[in-house]
This record gives structure tokens, sequence and C-alpha cells, in this order.
């Protein structure tokens, strides 16, 4: 039998992007996800993602898997922080497993970003993250 992975572009859009098989390689951030994620980037509800606000530093759990789970310091439902490393460029955000109608504390709803309608890429209601 074939080792593989599913790509975390799948599991962190919820199934928006159509992903490859990824096989499994080392711990590095960037090989959990396949080539075709890497290069169009991962399709996200703009509805799951949150802009955090006043809070201290943040980082991701270190665990085997993809979403960090509440804790004592961080309530928030399932959820990854993107962009929180020094290499990143654009803000700090942060990815929630499942939409969520309640508001949640020091997380603001990411602002509302003007249509481009003349681009097919990302479709509408969806942030592209690479």
């Amino acid at each position: 039998p074939i080792d593989v992975e599913v790509c975390w572009g799948s599991i962190l859009s919820g199934g928006a992007s159509v992903c490859e098989v990824v096989p499994p390689k080392g711990g590095a951030f960037r090989e959990k996800f396949c080539a075709r994620c890497r290069q169009r980037g991962v399709l996200v509800p703009v509805t799951r993602v949150r802009v955090p606000v006043g809070t201290a530093e943040l980082s991701n759990q270190r665990t085997a898997g993809v979403w960090n789970s509440p804790s004592r310091a961080v309530p928030w439902p399932d959820y990854r922080i993107i962009n929180q490393t020094a290499d990143c460029t654009g803000p700090i955000l942060v990815i929630l497993r499942n939409e969520c109608s309640v508001r949640l504390p020091k997380l603001a709803p990411l602002p509302d970003l003007p249509a481009i309608t003349s681009l097919p890429w990302p479709p509408p209601g969806f942030i592209a993250f690479r």
C-alpha cells in the first residue's frame, strides 16, 4: 500500500479546494500542501476568517493536526492561525474550522472586501491563501 496524506489545503478549505494526494514528507509546513494548493492557493470561505483584536502574540499548538483546540487562554472553537511567523506578509488572521455565528472574544469578522468580479479566481465569497 502507498502511504499518503490528505492535503492540509483540503482540510483548511473544508473541501472547497480541489486537491491532489500528498506523499508523506518531512515536517515542514509547506510539505503538508499539494502542488495545486501551493500554486493557486487554498480557498477558504470569508465567513470562516477572523481578525485577532488586542490579543497577545498568537501561535499554533504543536500537534500533528491542522487545528488548534480551545484552551483556557484561547477559548475559540477549533482554529488555525496564519501569517504569524516573521517571514509572512499580510495581517495575522484566524481560520475557524467551522462557520460560527456567535461573537468570539478578541476576534472580529473580516472587513468587507471589494468584489473583483472581473477575476475568475478566487470565486466570490472565498479568499485564496498562498
